[in-house]
């Protein structure tokens, strides 16, 4: 029979191995996440990821498609902990192998909805916004599905909301026509992307339940539209967690996309619809 002091040491020897363990998996997601974004001639990207607890839900990815056009996604699985970071790994893998044989972002996404519903038992849904950076035509492409709005900043500081929208991943077992958007990108205007644990953000003193996004992120953004992509992100970062007074609910994933200065026209678009931020002087 034990006597206590070695049932403890085995307690203690357990726990440390659970804590081994979990830094190893901690470490394993973490490179999952593209050390650089793409270095453009015309396009400076930059992207943060923020776990609320030590696994994350949240993803961003960046897929090298050719010569002149790069994959962008940002994605929510439904959940926190374990296993939201284990079919965050499983979604994260099934868009990159998605990519290679479906070429359109709504095309990818209806793909990938029904790779998901094959693979997964799990009832879990994943929201996922994916884009295709032309950098020859200057363009983005977007598809969403249940993610929040994306945000583009137009060249003339102005934010707007790009009102895109779908079922999210894994949400419906019938065949979802998935929509897309082409926006034109000006010098100086920039897209934003994020998860919802930056526009749901609360403050933690509050009783109303106001959430961060809807009264302070296309304010913030605009009035810091002079930054880089880099300096953006970490303003918005910031800001949210002041909001919060440092707490974080849910995992918080931003990518910032924006168009260099002298960035050529994009000349004649086809397909998708366009939107066409030109600054406001020149309308």
């Amino acid at each position: 029979m034990q006597t206590p002091p070695d049932s403890i040491k085995l307690a203690f020897d357990d726990v440390e191995r659970l804590v081994d363990e979990l830094r190893l998996a901690q470490e394993l997601q973490q490179s999952m996440m593209p050390k650089l974004p793409p270095m453009l001639d015309w396009f400076d990207i930059a992207a943060t990821w923020l776990p609320a607890n030590e696994m994350s839900g949240d993803f961003y990815d960046f897929i090298p498609i050719d010569s002149d056009r790069w994959g962008i996604a940002l994605g929510d699985v439904m959940g926190k902990g374990m296993s939201a970071a284990m079919v965050m790994a499983l979604a994260r893998s099934a868009l990159r192998m998605v990519t290679k044989t479906a070429d359109s972002p709504q095309s990818v996404l209806a793909a990938l909805n029904q790779q998901l519903l094959g693979d997964m038992a799990h009832r879990t849904t994943v929201s996922l916004i994916y884009g295709v950076l032309d950098s020859y035509q200057r363009t983005l492409t977007l598809a969403n599905a249940g993610a929040p709005y994306p945000l583009v900043l137009n060249a003339s500081g102005e934010c707007v909301v790009i009102e895109i929208g779908g079922f999210p991943l894994r949400s419906t077992t019938r065949g979802f026509d998935y929509v897309e958007e082409t926006i034109e990108l000006q010098p100086n205007s920039a897209i934003v992307l994020y998860s919802d644990g930056i526009d749901e953000a609360q403050e933690a003193q509050r009783d109303d339940d106001e959430m961060y996004g809807f009264s302070r992120l296309p304010d913030i953004i605009s009035s810091n539209r002079n930054l880089n992509a880099k300096d953006l992100v970490d303003v918005i970062l910031q800001d949210v967690l002041h909001y919060t007074g440092r707490v974080r609910q849910d995992d918080m994933t931003l990518v910032v996309i924006k168009a260099k200065e002298g960035i050529p026209s994009a000349g004649h678009l086809t397909g998708s619809r366009a939107y066409q931020l030109v600054p406001e002087s020149l309308r």
